[in-house]
């Protein structure tokens, strides 16, 4: 597997602390290399929108099953990909989304069967680096 990434270095502060952003990074990291087979990628974008910093965490994986996504961050959830090899409680993705609620944010999935995944977090850019 290939991880590859794309933040820029002059970012303003987000309004989330350093501990939150990186259990928030760890879990959807850990679900994409978990679910991308030998070969695949995984990569992690940012960007700046107006107010917000954007995060994609994308992979070549195995994509998510249409039933499965309205459900993915509901707490034990694990999807028909999760197989009983695949260790993990189906918490992780409950744990993300409840960080990125908590510091104002919003997360979305968009995904393809046997193509991938993406996860888009948007998390706002601290009041006091906003312009006025």
């Amino acid at each position: 597997q290939a991880l590859g990434y794309t933040i820029p270095g002059d970012y303003p502060a987000i309004a989330c602390s350093a501990a939150d952003l990186r259990t928030i990074l760890q879990h959807l990291l850990h679900n994409s290399l978990k679910f991308t087979p030998q070969g695949g990628k995984v990569y992690v974008k940012a960007h700046r929108q107006d107010q917000t910093i954007d995060l994609v965490v994308s992979d070549t994986g195995c994509g998510i099953e249409m039933p499965d996504i309205p459900h993915l961050f509901d707490c034990f959830y694990r999807g028909r990909n999760a197989s009983a090899a695949d260790q993990g409680a189906g918490l992780g993705l409950t744990i993300v989304q409840r960080l990125v609620k908590r510091r104002g944010g919003t997360i979305k999935v968009s995904s393809h069967p046997g193509r991938g995944s993406y996860f888009y977090v948007s998390l706002p850019i601290e009041a006091s680096n906003s312009p006025q």
